[in-house]
């Protein structure tokens, strides 16, 4: 998005957002699916993806298991918070 312009200074709409990444990656997925999905919702079932990235909360604490099927990605993504 910066390179098109926008910051947390500029706001833009979701169209221009995806429009944004679509030209990015030669596409025109982002845009398409938005317009296929937005009339539609889905709930959002999260708790089988924190399960697989090894996410979960005990006694009002987050724990980690790194044994969980998707746990490099949640190490990849979270790698460098509270650094």
């Amino acid at each position: 998005m910066t390179a098109a312009g926008y910051d947390m200074t500029r706001p833009a709409e979701i169209r221009t957002v995806l429009a944004v990444a679509d030209q990015a990656t030669g596409t025109s997925v982002m845009l398409d699916l938005y317009d296929e999905m937005r009339a539609q919702p889905v709930p959002a079932t999260l708790e089988p993806l924190w399960a697989e990235l090894g996410v979960a909360e005990r006694d009002g604490k987050v724990i980690y298991d790194d044994r969980a099927p998707l746990a490099a990605i949640r190490q990849a993504l979270t790698r460098h918070i509270g650094r």
